[in-house]
């Protein structure tokens, strides 16, 4: 009975059970009969996930969380990929998975000035990974605290006058990374250096940090994510800046190569993995919660918001502020 209540979505199992059933049924292979159980049930096992094309490698590694865990409970996924993330757009992809009878969306759109009032017709249950505005269940990494992680990690080491080059500031992950270094700074009565905003690339990063080291007093940069990071560290190589000892250099997503360059590079750290199959767990929650009359259903539920803890990863690239460059 447990085992079918897990496999099927239904009835209360705790998170341990479920895991444990989900690892036996990988184990031995299972692979349910689809159609037998939607017409035996009435119930689609499909569920569907918008995003953005274009998607790098954390983002990937989110979306195969999903598609894994879903496969292992026997479901499939159907996927909208989008050329861009704007109201429409969404409201289209919704209303596309909507007409196959999907189980539930996961909408992957953390964008400025996105809402779920562009899906008011949403009959399906719903939930946004990273972020939406409105009533949506969201599960999301903490970005902020990532930032205050970052942040204070530089200022632990007497960094006073510490640069950020931000990311987008259309999406909702760069806001919030801005906002945590902003925040700390202020909580120690330090004054923000400059905060330079690029688009994610490398090549963004490697223009913003040779602007950066202009204001010579700086001797800290945190950057928004890793691949910035990487343009980063070979601008400042190239300047003659010495990564740590002329500028202390952190980054953000712990990619697979930020151990394995040179410096290896200090960085905070998310799985993204856990955050696609964390996302799935909450949209299988609204699924059941929808279908046993209890609420749930997307945009006309409850507001869940689940926070995923971010870690700090230190490496080569930071160290104490050189002597000469400590200010009070």
């Amino acid at each position: 009975m447990t085992v079918s209540r897990v496999l099927n979505n239904r009835g209360s199992v705790s998170g341990q059970t479920r895991d444990r059933v989900v690892d036996a049924a990988e184990q031995l292979n299972y692979r349910p009969n689809l159609a037998a159980q939607a017409l035996s049930s009435g119930r689609s096992r499909t569920i569907g996930v918008v995003t953005m094309e274009g998607a790098v490698d954390g983002p990937t590694s989110a979306l195969a969380g999903i598609e894994q865990g879903a496969r292992a409970l026997g479901y499939s996924v159907t996927m909208s990929i989008l050329p861009e993330l704007t109201p429409a757009s969404i409201a289209d992809a919704v209303d596309y998975l909507q007409m196959r009878s999907v189980a539930g969306i996961v909408v992957n759109a953390p964008h400025v000035g996105l809402d779920d009032s562009l899906v008011t017709a949403l009959s399906t249950p719903m939930v946004a990974m990273e972020g939406i505005e409105g009533h949506t269940p969201v599960v999301a990494v903490d970005q902020h605290r990532g930032a205050e992680l970052a942040t204070t990690h530089l200022i632990e080491l007497g960094h006073r006058r510490i640069c950020h080059i931000a990311g987008p500031q259309d999406r909702l992950e760069a806001v919030e990374r801005n906002l945590g270094w902003r925040d700390t700074l202020a909580a120690t009565d330090l004054e923000p250096a400059a905060m330079l905003v690029g688009d994610w690339s490398p090549a963004s990063g490697y223009e913003l940090a040779r602007e950066a080291i202009r204001d010579q007093d700086v001797t800290a940069i945190f950057v928004a994510n890793d691949l910035m990071a990487i343009g980063a560290l070979r601008a400042l190589h190239e300047a003659g800046a010495a990564v740590p000892a002329r500028v202390s250099v952190v980054g953000f997503d712990d990619i697979a190569e930020a151990g394995f360059l040179t410096p290896a590079l200090t960085t905070v750290h998310y799985d993204f993995y856990e955050l696609g199959r964390r996302t799935f767990q909450q949209l299988l929650t609204e699924v059941a919660s929808t279908e046993s009359g209890d609420g749930g259903g997307g945009s006309q539920g409850r507001r869940e918001k689940i926070m995923m803890e971010p870690a700090l990863v230190i490496r080569e690239s930071t160290a104490r502020v050189p002597r000469a460059g400590r200010r009070r």
